[in-house]
């Protein structure tokens, strides 16, 4: 052993040279990435290299010495001089070599733990997710409308070019601008005294270092661009100027931004105009003064955006811009998910040349058009992480999570962040107060909601269908009684805002106030469409009650006006999780969907527009499909796994209208998901859910089946099977009042037992509270949940008791 040791040893200079540089090397690259994920400064890498090349010759010098030791002779003249060298070669051995090696590693540590704990890193870890070039103030620019003078033809040019600057003069080198809809509204935000800069003000409100102000001149038809580029910091401004003829507007573009970055040395990729939006000026002139129509605000008023949109589509129709907002207005304007989706798709199709902003932009919305909300959502992420002023893609996500929160399984809040940002660019966004209102009456926020009401009215009254929401929501009797008389006043004319009232009432978690409404307009209502309505809602506020019998009777008189819905829906609430229904009742809900000819049934034309006219068509197209669901359930709670399973295959081959997104598919995941879970097979029924794409367009977000909230029920109950409870609760926690109202009180039945789980005492307090007041006269039937969540409730807020 001692003579394989020595002969290993005497080769020890060119193997420690080699193991040193590959372990250093490994070192290197993992600090490298260190550097990159952390955000710590780049100077710590040459540190760290400088640490390992000092190290390098105290490893050559220890394989010397270790040749020496282990050598045939060591040349001792004395005893005393053998002692010293025996006691220099203890010093110089691979172990003191390793150490030496740890502490230079050690050294860099503490410079970059140093840097860690005394520099902006904690800010860092605020905006993780997000580029350092997306936050680097330098890196940054805004353009600001420039001023005109000159004919009325181009005019439109003073406000358009703060669209054509940004998109040239963005990803030259690490330059990123900001979204003009941003600088737009920030700017009608900023108070100018007298000699203030308004660029100025822009940029240091949205923390950026430069910004781009000018004129455009029109005079015997040419035009004049001149632009000077600011910086926050007291510097001299660069002023850049260029002019030709009106029909050379690209190019007078294309040459401005080129002189900008060459004053500023800073010489990225520089994309023409054209090649970014189109080759007409024509079409460009339309596009934006549709575009300064549109920042005016969301409505679904936009004829005049349209106009301009559609003329800018007619001259080039591969304007993938155009075709983007014709996409947004026609979703606004409640055009059918085929146009919308027709429009959305056109634009990525024709987005190929445009900046990575924009065409990101564009193939979110197409996402979000088709009920993707899964990949809508990560590309909206993506774009915001380089992008963090980006306010066109904080709107859309705000809109994707008001109405995909659930299916995402996310709770009704997830949005409030992204409509707060929405609101920091465009502070009377209509929809964004809206939406932030409707969260925080269903988290009982009464405080934020005011606020927020106040914001939206000013000195005008709020809307009765507001009232509505904070009498039901918060309880106030006296004002309840007042809502009540009022809606009473009005004529059945009026029904669809009465019921959305009442849709509204359930929001803020007050059922048994929802259906007070209900049965108002119940009493007035003349139509079979209007009737039917009124008797669904009823049933799914009547089964979030726990009161399934009084459910069971609406659903009887709804089956006389509408009996496809009858027969989906009350076969549905007969599979829910707490529902025990008998073997001989299954088998009668099983015989009847059999003699249901479902492939026959056309929904006649529906009487109202907009909402209504959605939710009448909810089964359009589909009732076979959920034929074929139910009875695949129903089989396999009775145990009849092979005829489960034959539906399931079924339905994964089944076509779907146009508007119906990946239902097939979903179906047959959600049906297999139960058979699995009768076997006692947890995880891959979990894992049979999970892959389900649930692709559903926004028309389709009106019934439970499309949002598979008795799937994401069941989701959440098999990840707290398998030990996942946080997850578990995220879940539960995607299930509320407006979409899901029959679910609503077992959802926070489950939370508040997680909660008690996970060590959460006061969360699980609130929920076992919320779930006791909602059932409070449930059947008899359902009694002993009440009781034992009254017994959890006392066991968690007892005061303790002393001897």
């Amino acid at each position: 052993m001692k003579r394989l040791v020595r002969e290993a040893h005497q080769r020890s200079l060119w193997q420690a040279l080699v193991v040193y540089l590959g372990v250093s090397y490994g070192i290197l690259e993992a600090i490298d990435l260190f550097i990159d994920r952390a955000g710590v400064p780049d100077w710590l890498f040459p540190v760290a290299l400088t640490l390992l090349l000092i190290g390098l010759p105290v490893v050559i010098v220890a394989s010397l010495a270790a040749e020496e030791e282990y050598g045939d002779e060591v040349a001792t003249e004395s005893a005393v001089a053998a002692a010293e060298e025996d006691r220099r070669l203890r010093l110089l051995t691979w172990r003191n070599a390793a150490a030496a090696l740890v502490g230079a590693l050690a050294v860099w540590g503490a410079v970059a733990a140093g840097w860690l704990l005394t520099g902006d890193y904690i800010d860092r870890l605020r905006d993780r997710g997000i580029e350092a070039a997306a936050i680097d103030p330098a890196n940054r620019v805004v353009v600001l409308p420039f001023t005109y003078r000159g004919s009325e033809e181009w005019a439109y040019l003073g406000e358009g070019m703060v669209d054509l600057l940004s998109k040239t003069l963005d990803g030259a080198g690490e330059l990123r601008t900001v979204n003009p809809q941003a600088v737009l509204g920030v700017l009608e935000q900023v108070k100018v005294g007298e000699g203030t800069d308004p660029g100025r003000a822009v940029a240091e409100r949205l923390d950026v270092g430069n910004y781009v102000v000018g004129n455009v001149v029109e005079v015997g038809g040419r035009l004049q661009l001149t632009a000077w580029l600011h910086r926050t910091a007291p510097v001299e401004p660069v002023q850049v100027s260029v002019q030709g003829p009106p029909d050379s507007l690209f190019a007078l573009v294309d040459d401005l931004t080129a002189r900008l970055l060459v004053s500023e040395e800073n010489l990225g990729s520089l994309a023409r105009i054209e090649a970014l939006t189109t080759d007409s000026l024509e079409a460009l002139k339309a596009y934006l003064e549709g575009e300064q129509i549109y920042r005016a605000g969301v409505s679904a008023d936009r004829g005049d955006a349209h106009s301009a949109f559609q003329r800018a589509v007619e001259i080039d129709s591969t304007f993938a811009l155009a075709w983007y907002r014709l996409s947004r207005l026609a979703y606004f304007s409640g055009k059918e998910v085929g146009q919308v989706l027709e429009y959305a798709e056109t634009a990525v199709r024709h987005a190929e040349r445009l900046p990575w902003r924009e065409r990101r932009l564009i193939e979110a919305n197409a996402a979000y058009a088709r009920g993707d909300a899964g990949e809508s959502q990560r590309i909206f992420d993506e774009i915001l992480s380089r992008y963090p002023d980006d306010a066109e893609a904080w709107w859309g996500l705000a809109l994707l999570l008001s109405e995909y929160y659930g299916i995402l399984g996310l709770p009704p809040s997830a949005g409030r962040f992204s409509h707060q940002r929405t609101l920091r660019y465009e502070p009377d966004h209509d929809i964004a107060l809206w939406s932030l209102a409707w969260i925080e009456a269903m988290e009982g926020n009464w405080q934020a909601f005011d606020s927020i009401t106040l914001r939206r009215y000013g000195d005008r009254k709020p809307s009765l269908y507001w009232r509505a929401v904070r009498a039901f929501g918060s309880n106030d009797v006296a004002e309840q009684e007042r809502v009540l008389a009022t809606v009473d006043s009005f004529s059945s004319a009026a029904a669809p805002q009465f019921f959305t009232m009442a849709v509204t009432s359930k929001i803020a978690g007050n059922q048994r106030g929802a259906l007070q409404l209900l049965e108002i307009n119940e009493r007035k209502t003349d139509s079979p469409q209007d009737e039917a309505v009124w008797h669904l809602f009823a049933a799914y506020y009547e089964l979030g009650m726990g009161r399934r019998r009084a459910a069971q009777e609406r659903f009887a008189r709804l089956d006389r006006v509408k009996h496809d819905w009858a027969i989906v829906d009350n076969a549905l609430w007969v599979l829910a999780p707490h529902v025990r229904a008998q073997r001989a009742e299954l088998e009668a809900w099983r015989d009847s969907l059999l003699r249901w000819d479902a492939a026959a049934v056309v929904d006649p034309p529906a009487e109202r527009t907009g909402y209504w006219k959605v939710l009448w068509n909810r089964y359009a197209g589909v009732h076979t499909h959920l034929q074929h669901y139910l009875l695949g359930r129903i089989n396999a709670r009775l145990g009849d796994q092979e005829a489960a399973l034959r539906y399931a295959d079924e339905l994964e081959h089944m076509p779907v209208p146009p508007d119906a997104g990946s239902l097939s598919r979903d179906l047959a995941q959600s049906v297999l998901a139960y058979v699995l879970v009768e076997q006692g097979r947890s995880q891959e029924a979990l894992r049979a859910l999970e892959v389900a794409p649930r692709e559903v367009p926004f028309t389709r977000m009106t019934h439970a089946i499309f949002q598979g909230t008795q799937e994401r029920y069941l989701r959440a109950e098999l990840l707290a099977e398998l030990g996942r409870d946080e997850e578990a609760l995220r879940w539960f926690q995607s299930i509320d009042y407006y979409i899901h109202p029959a679910m609503a009180g077992l959802s926070h039945l489950r939370q508040a037992q997680l909660h008690e789980r996970l060590g959460h005492p006061e969360e699980a307090a609130v929920q076992y509270r919320r779930f006791i007041e909602l059932w409070s006269d449930c059947d008899r039937e359902f009694r002993p949940m009440v009781e034992a969540a009254q017994q959890a409730l006392q066991r968690l807020t007892a005061e303790p008791t002393t001897d």
